[in-house]
């Protein structure tokens, strides 16, 4: 696939030092930036296929990869799956690691307001939904929730960056003991607890969260599937258009699913969002 990279930070006028990082050592955070295997730089959008003659609704697609990396595997490959389905496809490549809360929040927000700024050159409708794959997850929901959050760079606050909706594959949701995936958290918010608890995103979701489709599976021991139900439970209280679909097999990080009975998500994932965008 074609892609433009775009660097948000540059696009909205923010330094990297408006990030916020974890308490590590300078000589870890300096290892960490040479680590990455691609060299890529975080806060920047990967555009597949951009075509201003002719409009579709957008995917912007947040990989897994517990906070602590992007997965690979939940990328390129996700990117094309959704392009099949009529779809503008974009990837956030967003901070991990030893970069805190709202860090990433910033850039979803950066990410999202700069597809519906620039719709037109990238030929996108006025739709853009976003999914996204365990910690990858977890930033869509928050994102879906969080939209609007004071917490957000003063420079970004008023964007608009709610979704329209929201794909939730295996995701990263809950802080409650027994549920918590532990990594996710310590590189989202390291140990500060009330930080864990706020961010448990069940308790997050309001009226206006953006329908949302979820799936997950039932053999999922890193993430349990009791993340999704949660987080579906909460959607159903306040009224938010949504479906939870749950499969028996397959471990955690299915991406595509391909082999497993999993691997209707997308297709059904589609026609839910055919009601939305």
């Amino acid at each position: 696939m074609q892609e433009q990279v775009v660097d948000l930070y540059q696009e909205f006028g923010l330094s990297k030092r408006d990030t916020v990082l974890l308490p590590r050592s300078l000589k870890e955070r300096i290892g960490h930036l040479f680590s990455c295997p691609r060299r890529e730089v975080a806060g920047r959008l990967y555009c597949y296929d951009v075509d201003p003659s002719e409009t579709k609704p957008a995917m912007l697609i947040f990989p897994g990869g517990g906070y602590k990396n992007n997965s690979h595997s939940e990328w390129e490959n996700i990117a094309e799956a959704f392009a099949a389905r009529g779809f503008r496809s974009f990837v956030l490549n967003y901070s991990i690691k030893y970069f805190k809360f709202p860090t990433q929040l910033n850039e979803a927000v950066m990410a999202l307001a700069y597809i519906k700024r620039h719709r037109a050159e990238l030929g996108v409708s006025d739709k853009v939904a976003v999914c996204g794959f365990s910690a990858g997850g977890h930033l869509a929901a928050m994102l879906s929730c969080l939209y609007a959050d004071d917490r957000i760079h003063p420079r970004l606050r008023g964007l608009d960056a709610r979704p329209d909706a929201c794909v939730l594959s295996y995701p990263v949701i809950s802080a409650a003991d027994g549920v918590r995936n532990e990594m996710s958290f310590m590189y989202l918010c390291g140990m500060d607890e009330a930080l864990r608890q706020a961010l448990s995103l069940e308790n997050c979701v309001h009226d206006a969260t953006p329908p949302t489709f979820l799936w997950h599976t039932r053999e999922d021991d890193f993430v349990p599937c009791e993340n999704s139900l949660r987080y579906a439970i909460a959607l159903e209280a306040h009224g938010v258009p949504h479906k939870l679909v749950l499969y028996q097999e397959g471990a955690h990080g299915l991406n595509l699913a391909k082999g497993y009975e999993a691997e209707k998500w997308i297709d059904e994932a589609t026609e839910f969002l055919k009601q939305y965008m």
